[in-house]
């Protein structure tokens, strides 16, 4: 594969099916010999640990606080993980990225404010693709 590969993100509700249709595209990705990477928010570094912890009720922070880790382990991952994959060649697929911050978090915190956590981020990557997954929460 020659060139940058592209980072595809899954976003919707709890339980939607992102992960699945994840996996799906992954696998057909793999049939085609395309490879592809698979990834999630909060990430798996210590970052990510940490807001993961919040996110299950393990640890409570303040609503600032929380947008913070949110948008340090945002960062952390694109530079860390994420990029170096792209200009590998390998596609990237996010289970979740900055609109699900965006959703969870502005439900306690300004729009603006979560921008402009999130602004290093966005300046350095935007996904190529977002795949919204809107279906009732009882599918």
């Amino acid at each position: 594969m020659s060139g940058r590969g592209r980072f595809i993100v899954f976003e919707g509700l709890d339980g939607c099916g992102k992960t699945t249709q994840l996996f799906s595209l992954k696998n057909k990705l793999l049939e085609y010999g395309v490879k592809s990477k698979d990834e999630r928010e909060p990430s798996d570094g210590i970052i990510g640990i940490l807001t993961r912890s919040a996110v299950k009720k393990k640890i409570t922070f303040q609503p600032e606080t929380l947008a913070h880790l949110f948008a340090a382990d945002r960062y952390e991952h694109v530079i860390s993980d994420i990029l170096p994959e792209l200009e590998r060649g390998v596609h990237v697929l996010c289970d979740r990225f900055v609109f699900s911050n965006m959703a969870f978090q502005g439900l306690s915190l300004p729009m603006e404010k979560l921008l402009t956590y999130n602004r290093l981020t966005l300046d350095t990557l935007m996904p190529d693709m977002t795949v919204f997954i809107d279906v009732p929460p009882e599918v």
